[in-house]
Order: C-alpha cells, then structure tokens, then sequence
C-alpha cells in the first residue's frame, strides 16, 4: 500500500506529468514487445542457452523436445524446436544442466556438465543418430569458450576465483580490477569504467538495482566510504559488461557490473570460515610508520539445501568483521622558526580506524512448477566506524576531525518467472531497500585549517546524514518466434533520500601559519585569515528531503542472419524526474527549478561475427548512446542554499565576526547585527540534461586451445553533458601574460578595473587605482553586489576516453586457471568533478576549455594478473598483481590569486607561465599478492580447507598525493625551499603525504592466516 500511494497519491513528488509520462511508457512498450526490432542483451542476473538440433545428414530437425535439467536442483524446462531445428531458452538460473533431445525416429541425445554462466548466452549444436544405429548418445560437455552470440565483451569472474583468490577486505567488488579497462579511484574507492567517473557506473544483484540513489555508485557508497559490505560468501560469480552492453541496461555511461548469489540445492551444504590479520604479520607502512596496532578478524558462515527436494530451496550468509586500521598523523614541518606547543605535537602518532560491518543474506527458491518460479531474498546490514573519515595510511590532519559513522540497512527482493508459452517468458522482480547512515564528527570544536601544517580541531561539516530508500518494480516479457529473439521491459524506481551535508555547519578557521594560529589561540584575532560558518534558517534544519523517480521502458531482439552472424538492434528510453525545491527564494527565480531529463532516448547496435563458424574466432562491433542518471546529492544545496534556508558567516564579508569568535571554538547562535548577505547560491541551469556518452567498441575473441582465449578489444567512450558546478556571478578575467585568468575588482571610484600585472615575488595579481595610481588590494566584483557566488550546476563538461586492451582468459584445466588483462588508454576532460560538494574548479568560467587535460583517472599503462593453480596433495595457490602507471597531479596554491572569491582553482606559476591542470604525474602503483591453501579431506562431505596469505609481498610503497591528486606549492618565494627543490613556500610540493591503508591493494606487507570448514 505504501508503494502504492507513492505512486498514486503523493501532490508533491508523483506529479501529472509523472502519470502522464507512466502511462505513456506502458503503452509503448507493449507496442514494442509486439512490433519493434531491438537488441541482444546480457541476461541480468540470469544465463541463457540456444542451438539447433540436427539429423545425422545434417537437416534440421523441427519439432524435437529439449528439456534442459538442472543438476544442483533438478528444475527442468522443456522445449520444442521451431522449423529451423532451433531452440531458445531464456532467463535460466545459472548453474550445470544436461540437456536432453527427444525426436521421433532417432536416438535420444544427451549432453551432460554444460555450463551456464551470469549474463552469457550458451550455443549448442546437437546432431541425432538414427535409432537403429544408436539408442542413447551421451556427450560430456565442456562448454564452449569463445561467445559466438552476444554482441557485448564481457568477462566474468567465477566462483572459483571468488572463493581462492587473495582479497584484502572481502568486498566482492574489488575484484571488478580484474578485467581491461576498469580501476579503482584513489580517493573514494570507487569503479571507474572506460575512464568514466565512477558514480555513473551500474551494478545489478539477482537483476535488480544495486546502486545508491543519493550518492551514486555502489548501494551504500558516500564521502570516502568504501562500498557497501555484502558477504562474499553468498556471491556465486559475476559479469562485467565492458562495452556493447544491451538496451536493457540503462543508467549508465560506463560499464555494467552483473551479479548473481547463490542457492540452495539438492544437497546440503554448509560452511564457515575465520581470517586473522594481525599487527605481528604487518610491516610499517610507506612512510615507515608502525602498523603494529593492526588487527583483522573476519568470520563467517553459510548453509543452504532442500526444504522440499526439487520444488523448495533455501540459502543463508552472514559475514563479521573486526578491522581495527592504524594510521599516522603527521603534520608538516611549519614554515619560519615555530615552537610546536606540546599538546598540539601530542596529536601526532599512530591511531586506529574501525570498521566494523555484520551482514546476513538470506533467499528462498520456489519451483512453484515446470512454467513458474519464486525467489524471495532478504539483506540486513549494519555497520560502526570509529575514525570514518578518510584516514588511512599517513595524514596530516587531527583525528578529532575524523567521525564516527552509524549504519543500518535492509532490502526485501523477489523475482517471479512464467513460461507462458514454448517461445514466450515473463520476468517480473520487485524490490524495497533502505541505507541508513549518520556520522557525528568526533570534535564540537571548529576545524582549524593550517596551510602550512595541517588540520586540527573538528570537522567543518558538522553531522553528516545518509538515507536513501529504494522501490523498484520491472517487468521483462521474452519472444523467440523463428530467427528472432525478443525482449522488452519496463522498470519504475521511486527513491526517496534525506541528507544532511551542509559545508561549515561545524565551522572552519583558516590560518596561513602555525604561527598566526598560535598568535589567535593567545588571543590575537587579527591573524585569522578567515572564519566561515553556516547556519540553518527558514526551518529547514540544513536538511534535504525529497523524491527522485528513475523509469524506463526497452526493446530488444537478437536477429541471427546466419548460423555464424547475429546482428543486434535496440532502444532504451530513461527519463528522471527530479524533485521540486519547496521552499525557493523568490527573488531569485532560479532557486526554483530542478530540470526533469526525459529525454534519454538511446538506440544501440551491434553484431557478433563467427568468423569461419567454427565458434573458435568471433569479431564483435558495438555502437550506441548510453545516459546515466544524477545522484540527487547534487540536489540538496538547492534546497538547502538558496539564500533563505541558510545563513553564512563568513568574515571575508563581515570582519567584526572575528571579534566575535574565540579560537578554537564554533559560534552556537546567530549573533546580533552581524552582516549575513547571501555569499553563495546554488541553483541547475534550465537546460541542465544527465550525462550521455557515445560509445563504439570492436573486439576479437579468438580460442586458442580447448580452455583458453584471448581477446583483443577497443572502445571510445566520448561523453557530453558532464556536471559542472560554475560561479556565474563573475565578470569576465583579464587572462595575463603568464596564462593566468584574473577577474576584475572596484577601485575607490567605484571604476572596474582589470588586473595589470602579476607580482612574481607574492603571487597576487597587481590591481591600479583608476583615482591615485597607486596599487590596491582587491576584493571581488560581483555583476549582481547583492549576492556572493551564484554557484550553477550546467551540463557543459566533457571528456573522451580511448582503450585498447588485451584480455586473456583460461578456465580450470590441467590444474591452471588464469586471467590477464593489459589496458594501453588515454582518457582526456575539461572537468574531473567526481563528487564534489563545496568546490568550483574551473580557472576560467569564460573559458571552460582551458582547464582541458589529462583526466583524473587517466592512466596510460595499466596491467593486472591472477592465477589459480592446483599443485595437488590438497595444495592450491593463488595469486593476484596489479601494475598500472602514475595518476596526473594537479599543481594549486592554496591562495586565491585569480580575484573570484575562490580558493581551490588557483594554480601556481611555474617557469613563468600558469601550470597546466594535469601538469605532473604521480609515481606508478604495484601489488603482489599470494595465498596458499592446504585441504585435508575429513570424509565424503567434510574438508578442512587452511590458507596462508601475504598482501604486497614486494612492500612496494605506491605513495600518492591527496584524493584528489592535488599538490599544494602555496605562496612563491625567492629562495629554493630546501624540502622540495621548488621556490614556493609548502614542504610538500610535489612530495607524495598518503598511501593506501592496511584495508587497501599497496597498503603495508601483510600476512593472514585462515581456516574454512565446508560440509
């Protein structure tokens, strides 16, 4: 009922045109599941399987009966070849199966051990004997290697890479690094895709959504977090679709992550597992830090069988974790000759950052008969974090302004599949989800920001709140008549969020020394640089509260010309509604509005060439456009920064505040007669549409023995209408000599005047009164003096991504299975905006191209291998190694030189001329890992299964700049600054301050012991 009302009766977030736009979807896509020509898909959260029957003479053979019979659970369907001796079977559960064909006259065939894996599409061949010659023929299937059917490259991790391979943290999602063209970000862990930004990535779970509506990416993801914990347990294997992916994937620019869980069977199974990592196996970390305080313990258990035999299934996970991280606070040395004060020194040293997760997962499997079945699954999660900030490895900020992060979340899914008739299928999958999370800074006290040394006190953003709600319901119909291969669908998701992560609610000093902070605490306030604070008005507690909805309707068809060519078609149409604000500031018209996109109308194509139909060589080709959504994060400002619902303190504008403010404490109240004129304002530009990319991919897949092949693949990902947030309240720059663009300020006549110059030795631009000639400190000329930034989120960033990839892939043969990808890319933009918040990068808002360069996630050279071998006796090894070479770095200073109220754009001048935006590189990054197991037989069930791993056995250091591959220089000077080489003021100019974390690939050489216990 609450579903319903949603729907129906909401007046403020399911409007008319919502109805209208629903109605119109339905109507369209029953048009197109009759009557529209479409596109080949993965099959989400499921496997499929086709072939032709034939005669010993080679004719078809129409009217045979397939019946294809799952192993593990004994579930059949039953077929009957169309006139071309063809057969079709969609939407099976992944699993072994036989296959059985019945005809008249002829011997019964039978091939036993085929295996079908998430997303791919089995093709099989079977040629009948007559019956006098045999009565029975049976054939031992090892399922072909090489996809002749789908038009997607793809690569799936299976189950045995999933439960042998080392991993770190048992996140399932990191092994998403092992395919071409996929990374991880540095700074929030995301998965970046054909160098797309992570958060317009797409994960499925058992075919339903499993992605987070308020921030993007991963269900669960946020202000560097890692990602959602789901047990690795219950995860059965997975497919990344890389490029080509079908118009039955939407809300995606990038790639398409499918996951499948396991079930229960015919057999009882069970098993439970304890991993310890401790401080005793852990090196120090990059820098030489110790990490002795390093603790891991990770437990877990899981059973599943038969509630009724062949018609009632059930499975069941949970997962504990116990990580204490350590990490190291380290300031850096301040400039001048500064006594550090000893309680300020005494915050230095190593700490710990907990992540504490529990997870169950549970499912019911429900042959309800031959034509219908059932799944329910049920997710519980909650979560601790002690320090979730950020923290890890080497940091040059106070653990007081780290947080404490509280998490709780649950969904319900179920899934019901009709076989209506031999050539019709339904899909019908629902789901209800909600992530709650909250983190309460560790410190009441404001955050002190030291440019010279670090950060002290709290955290400037005060309590952060996270809730994000899920209901989803799709439906997909299936249609095989002849050549043809149908599908179409409809998919309705209504995501309720609420957020609170308003910028400054704690407060925020800022210092440009150790000293000046030193000289405030004592009483002196006019060495503030600056003091900023928000406080929430107009009743809205700083809070965002509201409604996204995401629909979609799709048309698919898999068109075999040949026996050895399939050409696909599609057309997807996505369209978001995005929530109204309900309390806008009226003069200011553009506080309004938040642009609905509903027109995300995106035709795919491709084909799959089985070059010689041997099924041994297959070339694939893909075009198409792909759109992604707008996590409403973006969202919040507007309702919450519109002039009226927030007040900001800010002493740039009013300086009496510094009377007022005793370091290092917030302000609590408003204070009588201080100055609070609207310093910001953020708004969506009208014609603000979602990011859409245009795809192209061509790939060769060629077997090169029974279990081994290699792939050779090329994508371009170009992608429009990339969020950018722009200060519009700015006169156009004077851009000088050196390349650096600096707006304009009023002299004391009230005359605009344009910068003249630049000073080498300070770094500020020279400004010259129009009245006395002299030289002026500037402030900031704003077209509109009433108002400070007008911060306007436009689609008008671009990037381009080019990837050529070598993918090489054997299954277990011989006691071998091995994978290994290499990535050769290039991956430009003009805006890397991932999610940020508070910040305005452009250096010129008149001139958006010059910020183009190097993306953030660019990386030329990026290889990655895992191997599992059977060494026999009960021993396995394993072993993991990713290479890759340096992300850019991005040179700022940390001052705003440029006279546009703006801190986080100013880049320094080095050689004369301003740097360019991805003007340095970052070292290269390594990892090995390896683990060894011993299996002891205990009985016919029972094996007592030890391991041994070691994490980053080279100790490679893999030192990094901050999350954002930025490198502060600060101010310039004229002596060389001894640490750095450079003459600039900060000590860390260009030196690496971070490396990964004992949770991290490259963290500190680690070793864990482990024992699994399966029955």
């Amino acid at each position: 009922m609450r579903v319903a009302r949603m729907f129906f009766n909401s007046r403020l977030e399911f409007t008319g045109l919502t109805r209208i736009i629903c109605r119109t979807a339905l109507t369209l896509a029953l048009i197109a599941g009759f009557g529209i020509i479409a596109l080949a898909q993965s099959e989400s959260g499921s496997a499929a399987i086709e072939g032709v029957i034939n005669a010993a003479d080679a004719k078809v053979l129409p009217g045979a009966t397939v019946t294809l019979r799952n192993a593990d659970t004994g579930y059949a369907r039953a077929l009957t070849t169309d006139e071309r001796g063809r057969f079709v079977a969609r939407a099976m559960p992944v699993g072994v199966y036989s296959i059985e064909v019945k005809a008249s006259g002829f011997a019964i065939g039978k091939r036993e051990q085929v295996q079908l894996s998430v997303g791919n599409t089995q093709s099989f061949n079977i040629t009948l004997q007559i019956a006098a010659v045999s009565e029975q023929m049976t054939i031992t299937a090892n399922s072909e290697i090489v996809n002749v059917t789908d038009t997607n490259n793809s690569v799936v991790i299976n189950q045995q890479a999933i439960e042998n391979l080392p991993i770190r943290g048992r996140n399932f999602t990191e092994f998403l690094q092992l395919t071409p063209n996929v990374m991880q970000e540095q700074n929030r862990f995301g998965i970046v895709v054909n160098g797309q930004r992570s958060i317009n990535s797409n994960i499925s779970l058992d075919g339903v959504d499993f992605n987070d509506p308020v921030q993007g990416g991963p269900r669960g993801g946020g202000l560097k977090e890692s990602a959602y914990f789901f047990p690795q347990l219950a995860v059965r294997e997975f497919q990344v679709v890389l490029d080509g992916a079908s118009a039955q994937v939407g809300r995606t620019n990038s790639g398409y992550v499918n996951v499948v869980t396991k079930s229960g069977t015919n057999k009882f199974y069970g098993e439970t597992f304890y991993m310890n990592r401790n401080g005793k196996m852990t090196s120090p970390d990059a820098f030489g830090n110790d990490s002795s305080s390093n603790a891991q313990h990770q437990v877990g258990a899981a059973v599943g069988g038969p509630i009724r035999r062949d018609r009632v299934f059930f499975f069941a996970a949970f997962e504990k974790n116990l990580i204490d991280i350590p990490y190291t606070v380290k300031f850096d040395a301040p400039t001048g000759n500064v006594a550090i004060p000893q309680d300020i020194l005494s915050q230095q040293g190593n700490y710990i950052q907990k992540n504490n997760p529990l997870v169950g997962f549970g499912r019911l499997d429900f042959v309800l008969s031959p034509m219908n079945t059932l799944n329910v699954q049920y997710t519980y999660s909650a979560q601790y974090g002690l320090n979730f900030g950020g923290a890890s490895g080497q940091t040059n900020k106070a653990s007081t302004n780290n947080t404490i992060l509280d998490r709780a979340s649950q969904s319900v899914k179920a899934a019901f599949t009709t076989v209506l008739s031999p050539n019709l299928l339904n899909e019908v999958r629902g789901q209800y989800v909600y992530d709650n999370r909250t983190q309460q800074p560790n410190s009441i006290l404001a955050e002190i920001s030291i440019n010279d040394f670090g950060t002290l006190g709290g955290n400037k953003d005060g309590t952060f709140i996270y809730n994000a709600t899920r209901f989803q319901v799709l439906d997909n119909l299936t249609w095989t008549p002849s050549k043809h291969t149908f599908k179409f669908g409809v998919d309705f998701n209504i995501s309720p969020g609420k957020q609170q992560r308003e910028t400054n609610y704690g407060g925020i000093y800022t210092f440009k020394t150790l000293s000046d902070y030193l000289a405030a605490l004592a009483g002196d306030s006019t060495k503030i640089s600056r003091y900023q604070q928000s406080i929430a008005a107009n009743g809205t507690q700083g809070q965002y509260q509201a409604t996204q909805q995401d629909h979609s309707i799709f048309a698919t068809d898999t068109f075999k010309v040949r026996r050895n060519l399939t050409i696909t078609a599609g057309l997807r149409w996505d369209f978001q509604i995005n929530p109204q604000p309900t309390t806008p500031n009226p003069a200011q018209p553009l506080t309004a509005q938040i642009p609905h996109d509903l027109k995300m109308v995106q035709p795919r194509l491709g084909f799959a060439w089985d070059i010689g139909g041997k099924g041994t060589t297959v070339l694939r080709a893909s075009a198409g456009l792909f759109d992604s959504r707008t996590p409403s994060y973006l969202m919040q400002r507007i309702f919450t920064d519109n002039g009226l619902n927030t007040l900001l303190l800010d002493s740039n504008t009013d300086a009496g505040i510094l009377k007022l403010v005793k370091v290092p404490n917030a302000i609590t109240a408003l204070p009588a007669g201080v100055k609070t004129p609207i310093n910001s304002l953020y708004a969506f530009d009208p014609d603000f549409r979602n990011p859409r990319s245009g795809q192209m991919a061509l790939a060769i897949e060629r077997q090169i023995d029974r279990d081994t092949k290699i792939t050779l693949g090329f994508v371009r990902n170009s992608t429009w209408n990339l969020q950018r947030r722009l200060d519009t309240n700015l006169f156009a720059p004077t851009v000088l000599p050196n390349g650096l663009p600096v707006y304009p300020a009023y002299d004391s006549k009230n005359v605009l005047v344009q910068a003249s110059g630049f000073n080498a030795a300070t770094g500020q631009p020279i400004f010259i009164d129009s009245a006395t000639g002299k030289a002026f400190t500037p402030k900031v000329a704003r077209p509109d003096a009433t108002l400070g930034q007008i911060n306007l989120n436009k689609s008008v960033s671009h990037s381009s991504y080019n990837g050529f990839s070598v993918n090489i892939q054997r299954r277990m043969s011989h006691r071998l299975q091995l994978g290994f990808n290499y990535t050769h890319s290039f991956n430009r933009d003009d805006d890397s905006n991932e999610r940020d918040f508070n910040r305005q990068p452009a250096i010129n808002t008149f001139k958006l191209k010059s910020d183009a360069a190097w993306a953030k996630n660019d990386i030329r050279n990026n290889g990655n291998l895992n191997a599992l071998y059977d060494l026999g006796h009960g021993f396995t090894i394993s072993t993991l190694v990713f290479a890759r070479s340096g992300y850019p770095v991005k040179p700022v200073v940390g001052a705003d030189t440029q006279n546009d109220g703006n801190t986080v754009n100013d880049r320094p001048i080095i050689n004369g001329l301003v740097a360019n935006r991805a003007a340095f590189r970052q070292s290269g990054f390594f990892n090995w890992d390896m683990r060894l197991i011993k299996e002891f037989r205990l009985g016919e069930t029972r094996r007592l299964i030890l391991s041994i791993e070691g994490f980053n056995l080279t100790r490679s250091t893999n030192k990094q700049f901050n999350g954002d591959g930025e490198t502060a220089f600060g101010s310039p000077q004229a002596a060389v600054n001894p640490n750095t080489g450079l003459s600039f003021t900060n000590n860390t100019a260009l030196i690496p301050t971070s490396a990964p974390g004992t949770d991290r690939f490259g963290g500190p050489r680690q070793g864990q012991l482990g024992a699994r216990f399966v029955f």
